[in-house]
């Protein structure tokens, strides 16, 4: 199973919690997807399966196109919803709510102060995504967020593995017999 962000957004080149909110591709963001589907043209993947979310929809119909493999969409795989915080910029966050903004640094496995979903709960909801779907030639288009917290549960990583690894919009990673590799 391979495992990539959808392409920048201009909500990402704000540095905005994105959550559910939508935000279209940037051109640079549609030339990642052109260049993660180049990346994978030899790794035999057979299906793509991508979060509902516009911005990983196009960013799995780019690849698509270019590896001419079907593409189907899963709720499961969408970003971690951040309630009202989804589309706010992180520095208005930071402005607007102080003492959330230093709980979500402490606590931030647990943190639901914005009312959406914790990332321990998205950690359930990727584990048992995983136990249900994982095949070795998938293709998964999913977000920052939700994707570390989906190789992490498949690595097993603790709660402070998963918060230090990051995912990039360039970035492919490989699932395979409990590693994470990242494609050179």
């Amino acid at each position: 199973m391979y495992i990539v962000r959808h392409g920048e957004t201009e909500l990402n080149v704000i540095k905005a919690f994105q959550g559910h909110t939508d935000s279209a591709l940037t051109a640079r963001g549609k030339r990642q997807a052109r260049e993660n589907a180049n990346r994978l043209k030899s790794a035999g993947c057979q299906q793509i399966i991508s979060s509902d979310l516009p911005r990983a929809k196009h960013t799995a119909a780019i690849i698509s196109e270019i590896l001419n493999i079907p593409v189907q969409t899963d709720s499961n795989l969408r970003e971690v919803w951040f309630g009202g915080w989804d589309g706010m910029a992180d520095a208005d966050i930071q402005q607007q709510f102080p003492d959330l903004w230093q709980q979500r640094i402490e606590l931030k496995w647990q943190f639901n102060g914005y009312d959406g979903e914790s990332y321990e709960a998205a950690h359930e909801r990727a584990r048992t995504w995983l136990s249900e779907n994982y095949a070795h030639n998938q293709l998964i288009v999913c977000h920052r967020t939700f994707g570390k917290i989906l190789r992490g549960a498949y690595a097993g990583l603790s709660p402070k593995g998963i918060m230090a690894t990051d995912f990039l919009h360039a970035e492919i990673y490989r699932l395979n017999q409990n590693n994470v590799t990242q494609l050179a």
